[in-house]
This record gives structure tokens, sequence and C-alpha cells, in this order.
């Protein structure tokens, strides 16, 4: 998928803005999303020779591969934390970064 990371990495810098990884109210599909959108593309950065293999067989009976069921009821709260997450951003670069 091209459109959103699904295996991402952040900068240690990520810690110190957020505090957390994803925002507390988000589950596994809109986790993706919020990770995906609450940078600039400027600050986004894509490892094409990064492998990372999904290993969906582990929670699979039988050894058949199985994927989550997208639990539509935190969709609600992906707009505001993107809000959230970009003012978090402009405030942590006001206050640490010379340019701001």
């Amino acid at each position: 998928n091209r459109r959103i990371l699904t295996h991402d990495f952040v900068h240690r810098t990520h810690w110190l803005m957020f505090r957390i990884y994803y925002p507390i109210v988000l589950s596994d599909w809109w986790m993706d999303d919020w990770i995906s959108k609450v940078y600039p593309r400027a600050n986004t950065l894509r490892h094409l020779d990064v492998q990372v293999h999904h290993h969906t067989w582990a929670t699979g009976g039988g050894g058949e591969p199985i994927r989550y069921r997208v639990d539509r009821a935190h969709e609600k709260f992906l707009a505001l934390e993107l809000q959230h997450g970009a003012a978090t951003i402009v405030a942590f670069r006001r206050q640490h970064c010379a340019a701001g």
C-alpha cells in the first residue's frame, strides 16, 4: 500500500513531541492513517531498501493468513487527532527550532 504507512519508524523527536507513538483513542486501521497524515510529506521518507515481513500467518488458524476487522467506531477520532497532531508539531517547532 503506497497511500499510507503500514509499517513505520519514527525519530526520537516524535517521542519528545507526542510522548506516545499513536493517539490512544485510535486503533489498528486508524493508526496507519494518522501516522501517514500527521507529518507533512516533506518530513516523511520511504526507505525502499527496507523490507518488512508482515506475519499475518501468526494470527491465523491453521497457517491461513487473516486480517483484523476494522473497528469503525474509532474513525470519528481521526480528524480531531490529526488536527491535534499538526498543532503539536507546529508548537514544538516554534519552541525548539530556530526558524520556527
